[in-house]
């Protein structure tokens, strides 16, 4: 999109983040009237005119810019002020609407990719800062969440950097028997078989300690609320505490990855992690314009290397894979796109297709079907049908182009007349 030379925005998303205006000076009279009653000092006699019906000095009425300093300013609250605003503008299209609205919740993002290109155009930039804060412990740089305006992410920062977070029920204490789990016990390395940390989590659902939320949800005939986790228990030295990026017994780190909103926590080394601010969740990769993007129509993250040929389906991820059934939202599995748009994890459409080769939801083919296609051409071109169903027209409708009409009568194989695909159905 466009961009300003002083926020690195486009100036009609600059516009919209443009703080609301003061009082008009009829709203703002009353309340300079009860401020001098008051004892309040006298306003200049140049506003007395004014209210007199004296002619008006020329005001300087040019619209404000927010530059970076202002952007990063901004809070949760002036932002959501500015997404309200775009809404309620009935000069936008729907399409220009998603857009704005899309830019200025990552406005904080975009602002501070361009403080960085610019700190290293200059010779300023850290080794850490340009890889945008993701990184190893004590890494200086841009946290990503931190310029997205997640104030509560700490996010691969050196220890003396952090503050520890309050208690919300008290002062930490010591579990003396506190059952440690290990993602591989040969090695001794803490966790479980989801993932890798040294710390387990507290439901605040059942106040059951959990290696991790999906453990929790496998045992229990519920679902923990990962945004309301407000404890943990340190295997290292047995406290249980407030969570967060250190113990508040031990001041260890239970991960060299963890996230203040979603209370994840992960320890595994070289794997990329970033929260995304339309998902609320936290996804694996380096994170948004790096090498994913979020689709606000299908509500979900997507890779880069499919921004041209993805197909949006409204809040396609919002639902179950139709092999194995398991939430698609949630899943820490990788997913396949179907060229028809619908999802399901790779690993159950590698399963899945070596059966089969129709989407199980809409029954289009899951791929280039030509060559098998071919095939049968030539061994229905090879066959020989009795007498009584040699000139035996069907009437067909096709999975792939939708279109419906009659096709040589065979027993098992009908192509369709429109693109020669198989995949047909007898109406």
């Amino acid at each position: 999109g466009r961009t300003s030379e002083e926020g690195g925005l486009d100036p009609e998303v600059a516009r919209y983040l443009t703080p609301t205006p003061p009082p008009t000076l009829s709203e703002a009279a009353p309340h300079s009237a009860g401020a001098a009653a008051a004892g309040a000092p006298a306003a200049p006699a140049a506003a007395d005119a004014r209210v007199a019906g004296a002619p008006m000095t020329p005001v300087e009425s040019s619209m404000f810019r927010p530059g970076w300093e202002d952007i990063f300013r901004m809070n949760q609250k002036q932002l959501e002020a500015a997404v309200m605003r775009v809404s309620a503008d009935p000069n936008l299209e729907p399409g220009r609407k998603a857009y704005l609205i899309q830019n200025i919740m990552v406005s904080k993002y975009i602002v501070a990719q361009q403080r960085r290109m610019q700190a290293e155009s200059d010779g300023g930039a850290a080794p850490g800062a340009a890889a945008g804060g993701i990184g190893a412990v004590g890494t200086p740089g841009v946290c990503a969440h931190a310029a997205l305006g997640h104030a509560g992410c700490d996010h691969a920062a050196p220890d003396g950097q952090r503050q520890q977070q309050q208690h919300a029920h008290g002062s930490s204490e010591l579990v003396p028997h506190v059952a440690k789990s290990y993602h591989d016990a040969a090695k001794g390395i803490f966790g479980c078989k989801h993932y890798k940390r040294r710390a387990q989590l507290v439901a605040p659902c059942c106040n059951r300690v959990f290696p991790c939320r999906l453990c929790h949800d496998e045992a229990m005939p519920h679902r923990m609320d990962r945004y309301a986790v407000s404890e943990m228990v340190c295997m290292t030295c047995g406290v249980r505490g407030p969570v967060g990026a250190t113990c508040s017994g031990c001041a260890a780190r239970p991960a060299r990855y963890y996230c203040a909103i979603c209370h994840l926590l992960d320890d595994e080394s070289g794997r990329d992690i970033y929260h995304c601010p339309f998902c609320n969740v936290c996804r694996r990769g380096r994170g948004l314009g790096i090498d994913f993007f979020h689709c606000m129509t299908c509500n979900s993250c997507m890779s880069l290397s499919v921004f041209k040929t993805h197909k949006c389906r409204e809040r396609a991820m919002e639902g179950n894979c139709p092999v194995c059934s398991e939430y698609l939202f949630d899943s820490a599995d990788p997913i396949k796109e179907l060229p028809c748009g619908h999802l399901l994890h790779s690993q159950c459409f590698a399963e899945y297709t070596r059966y089969n080769y129709t989407c199980p939801l809409c029954s289009k083919s899951v791929g280039d079907m030509s060559v098998y296609f071919q095939m049968l051409d030539s061994l229905l071109a090879s066959e020989r049908l009795p007498p009584e169903y040699a000139g035996r027209m069907q009437q067909v409708l096709c999975n792939d182009c939708g279109k419906s009409g009659f096709a040589r009568f065979h027993f098992a194989y009908h192509a369709c007349p429109h693109c020669r695909s198989y995949n047909t159905r007898v109406v």
